[in-house]
């Protein structure tokens, strides 16, 4: 691991750092990114039957099966030991619309450790900056940085103080740096580790891009000046080179497997409300602009390989508004996803609906449950499947 000192050295001779000023400096001003924006029907239509190979579809089943377990544990913990509501209080069935499956699926608080609850709201943060990255003027010069917060925090200890001191202190460098060096701070994800002895250490993952080309004499000067500002617990990491890098989950489900149950309600009081992923600057900008046009950034299977793209957000239908005001009706539909890769290595899309029955006894439900049927009919999709009817060689179990 390269230390700050370092770091700047090796950076005092490296060439100048940053775009040109001509293409990169757009201080002021909003820079649009992004083409055409496609509908979430053709979304629909061209990632149903996409297709994993049987080791890599195992394999992605495997980590959610073991996130799942995780997230259980942590749950009943809380709702044990904290008397903390974890779960929603209805049961919602998932249903594959070409493979006819069905499962139920346990929904949760935005609890920021729960491991399915981090994976859910890290995903569109990861796809924004990927796609980010790739079409932004200043893409190519953004850099990673760590930030640490000093010393480890002991279980029951300050933790939240810490953090929240972090946070502070990135936020005052972010604001100095654009005043004095011209230089944009573009993210701030926090991080927390835990290690066997019950110790916590946050650390802050820091995207920054300098707006202008640097002298090699300015660039190591901004690396000492950014030392010196947040302390000795500085490291830059050079360009970013992927996302994943930089937008991880905030705790690691496996450090947290054996934390007992009291000491996960310490952890979610000392963590509760706190803004742990941040987007700032251009990035922040361009994720309120999706926001505001009703758009996501969303992965597009296409001939010659898959893509990030811009994609319309489905309306939402008055039906789902209704599984939402009254939770006990039958056959409640929430929403109809785009096509995801639950029940077998073919992409297809599922609905998920509150308190499914395939015998309803009100006209309602029996309206409901049509329209789940007209949607899960194999025959409509470009392939032919159905997992519950496949030889195991055909889908790779």
């Amino acid at each position: 691991m390269m230390t700050a000192s370092a770091a700047t050295a090796a950076h005092a001779g490296a060439p100048v750092w940053g775009a040109p000023a001509s293409t990169c400096h757009d201080h002021g001003a909003e820079v649009k990114i992004g083409g055409k924006t496609i509908t979430s029907d053709e979304v629909m239509r061209l990632n149903t039957g996409w297709q994993l190979s049987p080791e890599h579809w195992r394999e992605s089943a495997q980590r959610r099966q073991v996130l799942a377990e995780q997230t259980a544990r942590m749950g009943d913990a809380l709702e044990q030991f904290g008397g903390i509501r974890t779960r929603a209080p209805v049961r919602v069935t998932v249903i594959g619309n070409a493979t006819g499956e069905i499962d139920g699926q346990e929904s949760y608080r935005a609890i920021c450790f729960l491991p399915l609850i981090a994976q859910r709201e890290r995903r569109p943060v990861l796809n924004a900056l990927r796609y980010f990255q790739r079409h932004h003027p200043a893409g190519a010069y953004i850099r990673y940085a760590v930030v640490t917060a000093g010393r480890r925090v002991p279980a029951w200890g300050d933790l939240r103080g810490a953090m929240a001191r972090l946070h502070r202190q990135v936020s005052r460098w972010a604001h100095d740096a654009d005043r004095d060096w011209d230089v944009e701070v573009l993210y701030r994800g926090t991080e927390v580790t835990r290690d066997a002895a019950a110790t916590y250490h946050p650390h802050a993952n820091v995207l920054y891009r300098p707006r202008r080309g640097m002298s090699k004499a300015r660039w190591s000067a901004f690396l000492g000046w950014s030392r010196g500002r947040l302390g000795a617990h500085w490291r830059d990491n050079g360009t970013l080179r992927d996302a994943d890098e930089a937008i991880k989950y905030p705790f690691k489900p496996a450090e947290l497997d054996d934390a007992p149950g009291d000491e996960l309600v310490w952890l979610w009081w000392d963590t509760h409300r706190l803004k742990l992923v941040q987007p700032m600057g251009a990035f922040a900008e361009f994720r309120r602009q999706l926001q505001r046009d009703g758009q996501k950034v969303a992965m597009v299977n296409r001939r010659g390989g898959a893509r990030l793209e811009i994609v319309a957000r489905a309306k939402r239908d008055p039906l789902d508004d209704k599984a939402e005001a009254d939770p006990r009706g039958e056959n409640l539909i929430l929403c109809r996803t785009a096509p995801q890769f639950r029940f077998c290595s073919f992409a297809e899309p599922v609905t998920l609906v509150v308190n499914y029955t395939d015998q309803p006894t009100t006209p309602e439900g029996r309206q409901r449950l049509a329209i789940i049927c007209a949607w899960n009919t194999p025959c409509s999709y470009p392939f032919n499947i159905s997992c519950g009817g496949m030889a195991e060689s055909e889908i790779g179990w």
